[in-house]
């Protein structure tokens, strides 16, 4: 693969991935964002044009709020108490959440980005959101052709949403997976890559080392793998020397920066 690039922030939250698909994408679902959505906007800057759907329960602009609120909270009754030194880190947090509230309020705030704040589920629920519906949501806007690029970081949730997701994925170009517990979930892991790797071709694969590796091998807990749709390898892709060791210099960066990057070799 000739054309991988780094896109999103540096260490923890970056994917590594071919540029043609930020390139020709038209839509983009972040599954899974919590506090960092740097992927899904450096993917926005590369291309303005993508219509952007973040979908996650566990965040908004309001839980951030009422974060800044508590903090300050407890900033000034460690000040009242004459605990300085937790003033001083609540105060800290509590600058961190408001910030992270505003910057949350104006990504999403534009036209061509949407932020559903509902888990995603295997299956209809009122806190949740299929795959199904949500591509449903993506329909009703933007382009009538669709290149979709997916990124997935739901912490364990991959293994129910990847079968429903498969089932209708003719116009998804890329997919990105962060899978979780892959150890206690190796069986469920090797069938799923099976089955995504019928349409679906890897061209990168990273090892978070924030958790440890599976017992008695050299394989991360957490895999961050990135699927390129195999329609869309070119000649030069497939006589190109293949790397067998990772991580990538200059690209790959590990996601905890005081620990080296895990080894990987296939």
């Amino acid at each position: 693969m000739t054309d991988l690039v780094r896109v999103g922030r540096a260490f923890d939250g970056g994917y590594v991935l071919p540029a043609r698909a930020v390139l020709r994408c038209t839509h983009l679902i972040g599954m899974g964002i919590s506090d960092d959505w740097s992927f899904e906007e450096d993917v926005l800057s590369q291309n303005p044009l993508v219509q952007l759907v973040g979908l996650d329960g566990t965040v908004s602009a309001g839980r951030f709020g009422v974060g800044a609120l508590s903090k300050l909270t407890l900033a000034l009754k460690s000040l009242l108490q004459g605990r300085i030194s937790q003033f001083e880190r609540a105060l800290l947090e509590a600058k961190w959440s408001a910030i992270t509230a505003i910057k949350f309020l104006r990504f999403f705030a534009r036209g061509n980005r949407e932020f559903i704040q509902k888990m995603v589920r295997a299956e209809a629920s009122p806190d949740g959101i299929t795959w199904k519906e949500a591509l449903a949501r993506l329909h009703s806007v933007g382009n009538s052709t669709k290149s979709i690029l997916v990124k997935m970081d739901i912490e364990g949730g991959e293994y129910a949403i990847l079968p429903e997701l498969l089932k209708e994925s003719d116009e998804v170009s890329l997919l990105i997976v962060e899978f979780h517990d892959c150890g206690a979930r190796w069986t469920d892991f090797q069938a799923i890559i099976a089955e995504i790797c019928r349409c679906f071709t890897v061209v990168h694969v990273h090892g978070n080392n924030y958790i440890p590796l599976i017992p008695s091998t050299n394989v991360p807990e957490v895999l961050e793998i990135s699927f390129l749709r195999s329609s869309l390898l070119t000649k030069s892709d497939e006589l190109a020397t293949q790397p067998v060791k990772y991580p990538l210099t200059e690209l790959d960066q590990p996601n905890d920066p005081a620990r080296p990057d895990y080894s990987l070799a296939f």
